[in-house]
Order: structure tokens, then C-alpha cells, then sequence
């Protein structure tokens, strides 16, 4: 038997032999269990998590059938002992299912069902780290500790390569991320853009302590951004984006962009790419191409040859 324990601090006992897995409220989890080789261990995942991979996400349905996992309506997770019978459930309890999954988890725990509890909620850098301990104890869960460790020092070294590229840069761009409507932007709170930080970007929406707010025109004027970000698929926000803000640095220089939809930024492995995006739109004459990046990052975690955006 193994002892791991949990992102939430929880010492979690398996079996030697851990096969028979479901998965609740976590893609994140999915695409990592593939990225080691034993997806093929997962024989269920909540119905929500089904529909939401199939029709919402870019990445996940080329490599997983996902069609072939059982769904499972999260509200029996009480019957799972007998419906299934698995080795281990894992299951996200800081997403949007958090009280269904919260409850679910005191249920299995009183039942003496095996349950590894992540948390897909990430606001710095540090919850990238954590994310790596993940793969750790799943490397010891699924007897796969060498592939475990090759995934996260390519993650980290693709990190430390994007960082030291940026060593002598002085200058920290000021952006600005905006949703369906110009004036609606990213807050401290917003992940995606607290990507964008991490590579030396200054978030002007930063002072607002919220996910996403929407602010007045001035402050955007004021604030004078250089590089506009706009969501994916907002091409309606860029043509307004160039009507309405002509005075702004970021128009004026041509710097408005539109993210790529690479999937959730809060999956672990994605924000990698993400980091990787900010950081050649940033400071495009010192990185690595993104698409070189892309390329690769897919095919070493998913062996899907040059999947291209």
C-alpha cells in the first residue's frame, strides 16, 4: 500500500495496484493521468465533466475517447462502492460542483473509499508548484514515478527556458485583458491574466480585486495600455476595441491580440503554453517561436504531432 497525500493535506492510503479509477469535476486531471500513460485506468467521470470536455474543450477529445468513459450522474457518488467498485476516486473540490463534490467527498470518506482530492482554484505561480506535486504522487499511485519526473522537468524546464530569455528585460508592458465588451477586464483575480504576469506583464485591471469588472472608459484611457488582450472568439470586442480607444498606446502600435483558446487556463499544463503566448506577444524579438512551443508541448505530453492553432 502507498500513502500520498492530497492538495488539500489529506493522507490518502491506495492499493498497490491502482487500475480502476473515476474522476469527478476535473479535466485537469484527465489530461494529466494522459500525459503519464494511464488514462486507460479510468473507467468513469461525472456526467458535467463529460459535457463540458466534449463540447467546450480544444485539446482533450483529440487524444481521449471520450466517448467511450462511462458517465456518471455526480449525485450517486454515494452508490460508487457498489455501482463500480474503483480503486480510487479524484476528484476537484474548489470548482464550480464544489458543494456537490465537498459532500460527495464526506460521503466516499464514511464509506472508506480511497479519494484524492485536488484543487483546481490557481492565483500565482506557487499553485504551478503544487500541480507538480500532483504528478509526484500520481507517478507513486500508478507505479509510473520515471514518467512522472520526465513530465515535470520538461514543465519546469520550459519555464526556466521562457524565464531566462526574459533576464535582461527592463521594460514591463502594461495590458489590459478584455471579454465580450472592451470596458469588461480582468481583475487581480483572473487567472489568465495573472499568466500574463508572471512573465513581467503589468495587469492594469489589477488594482480591482475581483475576476472580471466592468470599468469605465476613462480608466482605460488613463491607464493607457500597450498591449490589448482580447478573449478568444471576441472578434466584435477587437473592431470595437478600434473604434472607441484610437488614443490608447496599444492601438496606436498595432498591439491588440486575440488569445488563442487553448483550453482552460487553469489546467496545470496548459497555463505552460499560456505563460508561453504572454511572453511572445510581450517581448516577441527574445522568445522562442510559440508555435515551436505548441508544437512540441503537444507532442511530448500527447504525442499528437504538430497540432497547430
Amino acid at each position: 500500500m502507498y500513502k500520498v497525500r492530497d492538495m488539500i493535506g489529506r493522507e490518502v492510503t491506495v492499493e498497490n495496484n491502482v487500475t480502476y479509477v473515476v474522476v469527478f469535476f476535473s479535466p485537469q486531471v484527465l489530461e494529466i493521468l494522459h500525459a503519464l500513460g494511464v488514462s486507460d485506468y479510468v473507467v468513469a467521470i461525472d456526467t458535467y465533466l463529460k459535457h463540458s470536455i466534449i463540447f467546450e474543450d480544444p485539446l482533450l477529445p483529440r487524444f481521449l475517447n471520450i466517448n467511450a468513459i462511462q458517465s456518471i450522474n455526480a449525485a450517486k457518488c454515494s452508490q460508487l462502492d457498489t455501482l463500480l467498485k474503483p480503486h480510487l476516486i479524484i476528484m476537484d473540490i474548489c470548482n464550480k460542483n464544489q458543494k456537490i463534490a465537498r459532500e460527495c467527498l464526506k460521503v466516499l470518506e464514511s464509506k472508506g473509499i480511497p479519494v484524492y482530492a485536488t484543487c483546481s482554484t490557481m492565483n500565482s505561480k506557487n499553485d504551478l508548484e503544487k500541480w507538480y506535486e500532483v504528478i509526484e504522487s500520481f507517478g507513486v499511485i500508478f507505479q509510473c514515478v520515471e514518467r512522472a519526473k520526465d513530465v515535470i522537468h520538461y514543465l519546469k524546464s520550459l519555464i526556466y527556458m521562457i524565464y531566462s530569455t526574459l533576464n535582461n528585460v527592463s521594460h514591463h508592458p502594461r495590458f489590459i485583458l478584455s471579454f465580450n465588451k472592451p470596458t469588461l477586464i480582468a481583475g487581480k483575480k483572473c487567472f489568465c491574466a495573472v499568466l500574463g504576469e508572471m512573465v513581467g506583464g503589468v495587469n492594469i485591471g489589477n488594482v480591482i480585486d475581483d475576476v472580471h469588472v466592468e470599468v469605465k472608459p476613462e480608466f482605460i484611457s488613463d491607464a493607457n495600455p500597450e498591449v490589448w488582450i482580447v478573449w478568444a472568439g471576441m472578434q466584435k470586442t477587437i473592431e470595437e476595441i478600434y473604434k472607441t480607444f484610437s488614443g490608447v498606446e496599444a492601438i496606436k502600435k498595432n498591439n491588440v491580440f486575440q488569445m488563442p483558446w487553448l483550453g482552460c487556463a487553469k489546467s496545470p499544463l496548459r497555463a505552460h503554453l499560456y505563460i508561453a503566448w504572454y511572453a511572445s506577444i510581450f517581448y516577441p524579438t527574445k522568445t522562442h517561436s510559440f508555435n515551436e512551443v505548441i508544437d512540441e508541448f503537444i507532442y511530448r505530453l500527447y504525442e499528437i504531432p504538430r497540432w497547430k492553432l
